[in-house]
């Protein structure tokens, strides 16, 4: 069985989410980078206390906002490696692998979403045409937005997570697509999400005592405070070509990686 073979470490960044802890989140930033650092230091001090698995290979992964976590987070450590090269030190970082994620704002926020609608035939042709003539040459415009709604519109109630299944309509479920939502307060799942066995899965007093967790700490699907005052970097994920910039014959950073210029067409 593969757990014969490889171990697997969950982590819950930004701190403050899941069940991961802080005691200075109304004072604490959030971004990109600090999310990144303080990984780093979790994962040294993991292996600190865990250090039979210290020379292990690792390989990091992450989907959805992972496409920023996973990247920074390996940033950090080939920061790290670089100034202990030579020494028990150094982090064995053999591969990073982003599923479904977030790597370019311009278009994931922008014409990546209506790309994925129309290749998908949620929309029709005629709709097109008037969304490029009137988005590609200003997506600020007044048409552009009058179109975008109307390919809204045509697409709530959908699972865009997966076509196949059916969206769980909840009182408390949205069809607005979470990525279109990240910078909104939202005290409710991801869209077509049903979050209530996971919820009461996790809130379980025997189950939170398996994993050694405190049993004070409510376990939430999101966190509205975090959510609110999360600072994104606007400009995107960590260059795959500034990461590869550090392989080695030993460090195969991104060869679990498609380029990014290949990734977002």
């Amino acid at each position: 069985a593969w757990n014969k073979q490889a171990n697997i470490l969950y982590f819950e960044p930004p701190a403050g989410v899941g069940f991961s802890t802080t005691k200075t989140q109304q004072q604490k930033i959030y971004n990109d980078n600090i999310v990144a650092q303080d990984s780093l230091v979790a994962l040294l001090q993991w292996f600190k206390k865990f250090s039979q698995f210290r020379k292990n290979r690792l390989f990091i992964a992450g989907e959805s906002y992972g496409g920023m976590y996973v990247p920074y987070f390996s940033n950090e450590i080939l920061k790290w490696n670089s100034q202990h090269g030579g020494t028990e030190e150094q982090i064995n970082l053999s591969g990073i692998l982003v599923v479904n994620g977030i790597t370019d704002f311009n278009i994931d926020f922008g014409s990546g979403v209506q790309d994925f609608y129309y290749m998908r035939a949620l929309y029709g042709p005629e709709l097109r045409e008037k969304y490029e003539n009137a988005c590609l040459k200003n997506i600020q415009s007044a048409d552009c937005d009058g179109y975008l709604q109307k390919i809204q519109d045509m697409t709530n109630g959908i699972n865009v997570y997966d076509l196949y299944r059916k969206c769980s309509h909840r009182k408390t479920s949205k069809s607005k697509p979470f990525i279109l939502r990240l910078s909104e307060p939202h005290p409710y799942p991801p869209p077509c999400f049903e979050d209530t066995g996971v919820i009461d899965f996790l809130n379980d007093s025997t189950i939170k005592a398996a994993m050694h967790m405190n049993s004070d700490i409510k376990w939430e699907m999101c966190e509205d405070f975090i959510n609110k005052n999360y600072q994104m970097n606007s400009t995107g994920s960590v260059s795959y070509t500034h990461l590869r910039a550090h392989e080695t014959p030993e460090h195969l950073v991104c060869r679990l990686l498609l380029e990014k210029k290949k990734y977002t067409t």
